[in-house]
Order: structure tokens, then sequence, then C-alpha cells
């Protein structure tokens, strides 16, 4: 498959070092600015026909989230957190996104 280049990447703990065990989980929230999540969004937009561009923006979004893990936890508030994220995402996107999804997002990140 040849997926438009991701700008956003932040690779986890375990594909920057392959070294590490994939069994042992790791930190792996990055701080993500207001910019940021709408750069990310327009890039979603922009590549709407790229579910691997797509999928690469909201694992960026993800790890957005302060106390993200990988791999991700199953049953914590970052894991609900993230969920919400997705359908959040996935609801405004479906209706072409709203003004003030960089907002929305952002505060569930920092609730």
């Amino acid at each position: 498959m040849n997926s438009t280049q991701y700008p956003f990447k932040i690779l986890c703990p375990h594909k920057a070092d392959p070294s590490i065990p994939s069994d042992r989980t790791l930190p792996d929230y990055h701080p993500i600015s207001r910019e940021e999540i709408a750069k990310l969004l327009n890039f979603a937009r922009d590549h709407k026909e790229d579910v691997v561009a797509i999928s690469g923006a909201l694992v960026r979004l993800g790890q957005g989230i302060p106390g993200v893990t990988c791999p991700r936890s199953l049953d914590d508030d970052v894991a609900r957190k993230n969920v919400e994220l997705d359908q959040i995402f996935w609801d405004r996107y479906e209706l072409g996104g709203t003004s003030d999804l960089v907002e929305v997002l952002e505060s569930l990140m920092r609730a």
C-alpha cells in the first residue's frame, strides 16, 4: 500500500528502540498544542481517502492524552478518553468537521 507520508508521526517507544520487549508498558505521552491539533485535523480532511493517514492522525491525537502508554491501556480513564476522542473525531469528521472541534478535543485531552 502506498500511503501518504504522515508528517506528525512520533514513534512509540517500542518502534523507536526495537530492543525494548513489546510486552513492556511504557509512557507514550507527547504534549500536543492547539495548533498541532488543528494541523492534524486539516491533514486528515485533506487525506480523507487515505485510511492509514487518518489512523496516523488519530494515533498522534491519542498521544496527547496525559498518561497514555504503549501498549495502550484498555480499562482506565486514559482508555476512556481515547475512545471518546475517536468517537468525537469520527462523528464530527463525518459531518465535515465543526469550527469548535479543536477546542473540544483539546478540552477532552486536558480533562
